[in-house]
């Protein structure tokens, strides 16, 4: 089962709505904005976050 945005999500993606036609009739404009930043993510691990002068592959250095 998906959302409306969801699906909206997929038809922009394969280039049958635009973005700006998309975002007027999404469910939740500022919701579809940030599924459409996160490439359609709907979740997020550890993993997708990286300290900004680290790369992807570097590990976590916590300081105390």
């Amino acid at each position: 089962m998906q959302t409306f945005d969801q699906a909206l999500y997929a038809h922009v993606v394969a280039e049958r709505v635009s973005v700006e036609d998309a975002l007027l009739v999404a469910s939740s404009p500022h919701d579809f904005k940030l599924l459409l930043d996160a490439e359609g993510r709907r979740g997020t691990t550890m993993a997708d976050v990286t300290p900004a002068d680290q790369g992807p592959s570097s590990p976590l250095t916590l300081v105390s």
